[in-house]
């Protein structure tokens, strides 16, 4: 998974993470284009990290983390919760 994850799509796997939704919607809501969205979903869904579920009598797929994503995205907050922490230090002048 790491090989395909930068700062924007870790953003909009968190995003992921706060509420299921559609791709369309998840798309809008990580600023990217319904095709970089399709194509990063269909990327971790392959790996594993995330679960595309069919509703509404087949007609939209709702995108969900699975518990390996779970799992990921709990350590990429740590991470990217660590680099802010790192940041902050650093503006104060402590190293």
């Amino acid at each position: 998974m790491l090989e395909i994850i930068n700062q924007r799509y870790m953003e909009f796997l968190l995003e992921i993470d706060k509420k299921p939704k559609n791709i369309s919607n998840l798309a809008k809501a990580g600023n990217l284009t319904l095709s970089v969205a399709s194509t990063l979903i269909s990327r971790w869904a392959m790996e594993g990290v995330v679960f595309k579920e069919k509703f509404e009598g087949g007609k939209e797929i709702i995108i969900t983390p699975t518990e390996y994503g779970k799992t990921q995205i709990n350590l990429l907050k740590q991470i990217r919760d660590n680099h802010q922490e790192n940041k902050r230090r650093m503006k104060g002048g402590k190293k």
